[in-house]
């Protein structure tokens, strides 16, 4: 029942004894990503008299160490691993034979499942501190580790992240609006109601186009949020990014000035404001001459209220005497461009204003008020 072995080299004689215990120990498994574990797909063959003992295992190293999990037993027909998901893991067989036979592991299959990895995302547009108006698009750029399938709902707040609102689009009904016809009814005959619109809430495209004038001017954040929740209904995972904040402004700035104005003293230095962004230079122009830039009195247009001096490259301005048009345009930090004409009357005064006065009607009048109008009919006065 034993077996001798003889060496030369130092001289001696082994005897070695038939052994009934063993083990079989896997390589360590790597999956490509963290991962739960399922079931041990194993065949072993025994005979009277023997037993397997099937352990696992798991960790994130590719060399076992102190961080691993613990081995944990199955039953040798097969398991689910109950280790916890990792990207590595191993299994042992323990087995015991007999003096003659041992059992047989034939193969051995582990099943797993990587764990659903958070999709990633970054915010494209707005960037911080822009200045919006009118139709803008919002975009980012967002991928899945596992590939999944992302959908992205858009929201907006005006409270600095407190609250959100989220956004949609409304999509008219695709039939109607490729041909331009009635929709048809069940029988194929065409109907004159109007298609519906339909309300979209989640987008597949990475953009959005967003009309800015839909809500009033201010500083809004914007935050979009990426789910693979039909690619993964069960375990779905989503990841958001929120923008800094951004100005809409869809006014235009304004001039401090009457429509028509005598003498170009009132003309040559104006108050320009804007409403919510720093205003961003001009230019105006006299009847047909050249456009010519405007100049900022404190020396630049950096603020949302400004004083602006009407020079021309050519010395002072000296205009004769009748209307003149004066078109200023001013334009602000969002692109607002104010484009308004003036008339200017130069060698004429003011008209004067009218005074009107109302007298108690006299006794014995049937009328209770009279009228009188009276006219500055002196200029000294």
């Amino acid at each position: 029942g034993g077996l001798l072995a003889a060496t030369s080299s130092p001289g001696q004689v082994l005897r070695l004894e038939p052994r009934t215990q063993g083990a079989f120990l896997s390589s360590v498994l790597q999956t490509p990503a963290v991962a739960r574990w399922g079931q041990l797909d194993i065949h072993v063959k025994t005979l009277k008299g023997q037993t397997v003992v099937v352990e696992s295992r798991s960790g994130n190293t590719a060399i076992p160490d102190g961080t691993w999990g613990k081995w944990k037993t199955l039953s040798a027909d097969g398991a689910e691993i109950t280790n916890a998901p990792a990207t590595f893991a191993q299994f042992r067989v323990r087995m015991t034979g007999t003096t003659t036979s041992s059992p047989l592991l034939e193969y051995a299959r582990l099943f797993y499942q990587p764990v659903n990895q958070a999709p990633q995302i970054r915010l494209e547009a707005p960037k911080p501190g822009e200045f919006w108006k009118g139709m803008k698009d919002i975009r980012w750029d967002a991928r899945d580790p596992d590939e999944d399938k992302l959908v992205y709902t858009v929201h907006l707040s005006k409270d600095d992240g407190q609250t959100w609102n989220q956004l949609s689009r409304t999509l008219e009904d695709s039939e109607s609006a490729d041909t331009g016809k009635p929709k048809p009814n069940g029988n194929g005959k065409s109907t004159d109601e109007s298609p519906k619109p339909k309300v979209q809430t989640e987008v597949e495209e990475k953009h959005i186009s967003w009309d800015s004038k839909s809500v009033p001017d201010g500083s809004y954040r914007v935050k979009i949020v990426a789910s693979d929740k039909y690619a993964r209904p069960t375990d779905a995972k989503s990841a958001e990014v929120i923008s800094g904040r951004f100005v809409v402004d869809n006014t235009l700035p304004s001039v401090a000035l009457d429509d028509k104005v005598y003498g170009w003293e009132k003309m040559k230095r104006i108050e320009v404001t804007d409403n919510l962004t720093p205003l961003i230079g001009g230019r105006f122009k006299i009847d047909d001459g050249p456009w010519i830039a405007l100049v900022a009195e404190d020396g630049m247009f950096n603020s949302k209220a400004e004083f602006a001096l009407l020079v021309s490259p050519d010395g002072e301005i000296d205009l004769l005497a009748g209307a003149h048009k004066v078109t200023i345009q001013v334009k602000d930090s969002a692109d607002n461009l104010l484009d308004k004409t003036y008339t200017v009357v130069i060698g004429e005064k003011p008209p004067q204003p009218v005074a009107r006065i109302t007298v108690p009607a006299t006794e014995g009048n049937d009328k209770n008020l009279a009228d009188l109008m009276l006219w500055s009919l002196d200029e000294k006065k």
